[in-house]
């Protein structure tokens, strides 16, 4: 649990000022690259929704939040870190190290949060 909740105060820090940065002109978009399925990284991505909405960042509303699962295929990484880099989001969040090797060979401009 502490990791978790470290990961969305840490992401939440990182995330704040880009998305403060953005351009008014669209809704800025968090991508989120997951290792694993949705029901296994639930509880962490609540956490980290919370931390945003304590910011005021409320999903579907002022910004958007791109989720990515692998569902425990590591070989998924690499492509789905580039799909995601396309849509161009403010900043990408990451638990895990395949994830951050996978995103950080797909982009050097986007913020990467990762724990």
């Amino acid at each position: 649990m502490k990791r978790r909740r470290f990961l969305a105060a840490l992401g939440v820090a990182a995330i704040d000022a880009p998305i403060a940065a953005q351009q008014s002109t669209g809704i800025p978009r968090i991508g989120v690259l997951m290792g694993s399925s949705p029901s296994v990284e639930a509880e962490g991505l609540a956490a980290f929704r919370g931390a945003l909405e304590k910011l005021g960042y409320i999903d579907g509303q002022n910004i958007l939040i791109e989720l990515r699962y692998a569902m425990g295929q590591p070989d998924r990484l690499e492509s789905m870190a580039h799909k995601l880099v396309a849509m161009a989001p403010a900043v990408i969040v990451c638990v895990g190290r395949q994830e951050t090797a996978a995103l950080q060979a797909a982009t050097r401009t986007i913020p990467i949060v990762f724990r």
